[in-house]
């Protein structure tokens, strides 16, 4: 998957779990802040994100995810956390 698709790829997922109604997200919006992600749907929001990219968050890792951005989600997806695993 190239930069674009990754991109894309994340975005819907993120448009798909969003909590309130979004047509189009920046890259400083952040996940809960101003998308309205309640817990159950970042967590849904990172698997979706873990099943479509083929990697595994770390769970000591989920916390600190809470209040990044679109931009920082593509950042660490793209160049990986520590832990994370690709399948």
């Amino acid at each position: 998957m190239n930069a674009a698709e990754l991109s894309a790829t994340i975005h819907d997922i993120l448009l798909k779990h969003a909590k309130i109604p979004v047509e189009r997200i920046a890259p400083g919006d952040q996940l809960v802040r101003d998308l309205g992600f309640d817990s159950l749907a970042f967590v849904l929001a990172l698997t979706d994100v873990e099943l479509r990219v083929g990697l595994k968050f770390p769970l000591d890792h989920v916390d600190e995810l809470a209040h990044i951005t679109f931009a920082e989600l593509l950042a660490l997806v793209t160049a990986g956390l520590p832990g994370v695993a690709r399948s």
